[in-house]
């Protein structure tokens, strides 16, 4: 069962890798560091994504979250 938190107009969502609701400290951390993640046309989070083998970008990697498809 998926937790209704931040859904998206893909079928996306936000959630802990537990599959718990984020809670507001994790929107805090991760919100911000879109603008980082955004640098130089998003090549930043291009290059954490491939790193990472959750394929998480910063913002999630600090706030410990994930976005899945449903």
């Amino acid at each position: 069962m998926r937790p209704p938190v931040c859904p998206f107009p893909a079928g996306r969502w936000i959630g802990e890798s537990s599959g718990a609701a984020p809670a507001w400290g994790q929107a805090v951390v991760r919100t911000p560091l879109r603008v980082v993640d955004g640098m130089f046309f998003y090549l930043v989070a291009f290059i954490a994504v491939l790193a990472n083998g959750k394929r998480q970008r910063l913002g999630d990697m600090a706030a410990k979250t994930v976005v899945v498809r449903s």
